[in-house]
C-alpha cells in the first residue's frame, strides 16, 4: 500500500476523510490540507496504523514447518549439544585449589640423627639434615586418589610441584597397588612407547588416557628422585601416597648420563640414592608421572654486585631462594681460583657451615641431599658436573658432603662431580677418616 500526502484535495470535516479511508482497501491517495486542524491529524494516522495491523495479521502466516536451512540448523544444535556432552564426560576430575611451586626443593624427609658411630642422638644442636624439618619447603602428596570418572584409575598429586603420578608403578593397580604383576622395562623400551610404557596410559580409556590424561611421561631424574623421602625405612618413599613400592630394583628416569649415553640415571628406593645410572639395555621399574617439568635453577652470580653490598663472592638461585657459597671451602675470588679447596671429615663439614661467618650472613649450613642436587648440572658432557656460576669446582676423585644421612646410619649422602661420579648421588663414611669437599648454602636472598 502506498499513502500520499499532497496538498491538493480539500475534506470538508472528518466523517469525510474516514469515508475515503474506508472506501480505500488496496491504495490510498490521501490529499491533506491545513483546513483540518492538526490537532485531529492524529486520529487519522491511528485509523491508518490499525489497517495495516489488521492486513499484517491476515497476509503473513508461520510456515506450515521450518525452512529446510532452519531444520539444519536445529540440527546442528543438537549435534553440537551432543558432543559437549561427550567432552565433559571425559574431562578431568575437579582438582584441589592449590598454589604450587614447581621450582621448590622439597625436604627430605629425615627427621633423625646418628653420631659417626650410628647412635641415634638428639638433633638440637647437630647441624644435621634432621634438624631443619621442612626446610627449604615441607613435602606434600596426595594419597591415592580414584578418577571420578574412571574408578580403575589411581593417581597421587605432588601438592608442592603440581605434578601427577601414577600411584603405582607400571605393571600394577588398584588404590594400594596390590592387584597386577610390577612390569620391569628398559628405558630403550619405555622411550619407545612399547606396551608397559608411559606412552601406553596415553591410549587407554577410547584415548582419553589414564585417569583422563594423555600426556604421561617418563619422568626427569629431579622428578623421579624427589620422591626419596629419607626417613630411613625401606623402601625410602612416602608409603601412604605410594603403596606397595616395590624396592628390588631401581626406577628409570629420562635422563641420559651425557658422557656415557648408553646410560640413564635411575633412583634406587632401597637405599635412597637420588640418582644413580644404569645402561638404557638394562631393565628397571617405571613410575609415570604427568604435567609440566620441574625447571632448571635460576643462578645469579652475585660476585659483581656494586658496593655496598656484601653478599659477593655467594650464589643466588632465584627459583629456589638458596644462596650458595660460590667458591668450594677454602677457595676464594670471583673465579674462585685464590687457595685450596680444603677437603674434611663429615663432622667436621657439619661443624664449618655452623660457624661460618661470611657474606655478612652466620646462619649457614651443610645443605641436605636435595639441596646439594639442586647444583648439578646434568646435561654437562665432562667434569665438573655443576652450573658454570660455580667455577672452579674440584674434580678431584673426591665428593662433596651433604647433612644427610645416607643407605645406613654410618654413611653421608655425597655427592660427585668427577668424571666419574657425573653428578650420582652416593655413600661415605662419615667416620673413618674419610674426608669430602664442602660448599654451604643459607635461605636467600
Amino acid at each position: 500500500m502506498r499513502f500520499h500526502f499532497l496538498n491538493e484535495k480539500k475534506f470538508q470535516n472528518d466523517a469525510e476523510f474516514l469515508r475515503v479511508i474506508e472506501s480505500q482497501k488496496n491504495v490510498f491517495e490521501i490529499w491533506y490540507e491545513h483546513p483540518i486542524q492538526r490537532s485531529n491529524f492524529s486520529k487519522y494516522m491511528n485509523a491508518i496504523f490499525g489497517i495495516l495491523v489488521v492486513c499484517l495479521l491476515n497476509c503473513i502466516h508461520r510456515p506450515k514447518k521450518p525452512d529446510p536451512p532452519y531444520a539444519i540448523f536445529q540440527q546442528l544444535l543438537k549435534l553440537n549439544s551432543d558432543s559437549s556432552n561427550s567432552s565433559d564426560n571425559s574431562a578431568e576430575c575437579p582438582g584441589p585449589n592449590l598454589n604450587f611451586t614447581p621450582a621448590a626443593i622439597m625436604d627430605t624427609g629425615q627427621t633423625q640423627c646418628w653420631d659417626t658411630a650410628g647412635t641415634v642422638v638428639a638433633c638440637a644442636g647437630t647441624n644435621q639434615d634432621g634438624e631443619f624439618n621442612d626446610i627449604p619447603v615441607a613435602r606434600s602428596f596426595s594419597t591415592p586418589t580414584q578418577h571420578c570418572r574412571y574408578p580403575n584409575d589411581y593417581t597421587t598429586l605432588d601438592q608442592v610441584h603440581g605434578l601427577t603420578w601414577r600411584t603405582c608403578a607400571q605393571g600394577l593397580s588398584g588404590a594400594d597397588c596390590s592387584a597386577g604383576t610390577i612390569v620391569p622395562i628398559t628405558w630403550n623400551d619405555a622411550d619407545a612407547g612399547v606396551a608397559g610404557s608411559c606412552a601406553e596410559l596415553n591410549t587407554l580409556n577410547d584415548g582419553r588416557g589414564y585417569a583422563g590424561k594423555t600426556d604421561w611421561r617418563i619422568p626427569t631424574i629431579r622428578e623421579l628422585s624427589s620422591l626419596i623421602n629419607g626417613s630411613g625405612a625401606i623402601p625410602y618413599i612416602d608409603a601412604a601416597a605410594f603403596p606397595n613400592t616395590n624396592s628390588l630394583i631401581t626406577y628409570i628416569s629420562n635422563t641420559t648420563r651425557v658422557p656415557l649415553p648408553g646410560q640413564v640415571f635411575t633412583t634406587d628406593f632401597a637405599n635412597g640414592s637420588q640418582a644413580f645410572s644404569v645402561g638404557k639395555a638394562v631393565v628397571r621399574y617405571l613410575r609415570c608421572v604427568s604435567g609440566n617439568s620441574i625447571p632448571a635453577p635460576s643462578f645469579v652470580d652475585n660476585s659483581f654486585l656494586p658496593p655496598p653490598a656484601v653478599a659477593t663472592d655467594t650464589v643466588f638461585d632465584q627459583n629456589t631462594g638458596l644462596l650458595w657459597q660460590k667458591c668450594a671451602a677454602g677457595l676464594i675470588g670471583a673465579g674462585c681460583v685464590v687457595g685450596v679447596a680444603n677437603t674434611i671429615t663429615w663432622a667436621a663439614a657439619l661443624n664449618y657451615c655452623d660457624i661460618l661467618n661470611f657474606a655478612g650472613r652466620t646462619d649457614w649450613r651443610l645443605p641436605n641431599a636435595n639441596e646439594m642436587m639442586s647444583i648439578v648440572d646434568y646435561s654437562a658432557a665432562a667434569a665438573p658436573f655443576i652450573f658454570g656460576t660455580f667455577p672452579n669446582t674440584p674434580v678431584a676423585v673426591t665428593p662433596f658432603w651433604t647433612s644427610t644421612t645416607g643407605s645406613g646410619v654410618l654413611l653421608a649422602r655425597v655427592f660427585g662431580f668427577y668424571a666419574a661420579g657425573s653428578g650420582q648421588s652416593l655413600n661415605a663414611l662419615k667416620g673413618f677418616g674419610t674426608t669430602g669437599y664442602v660448599r654451604c648454602v643459607t635461605n636467600g636472598p
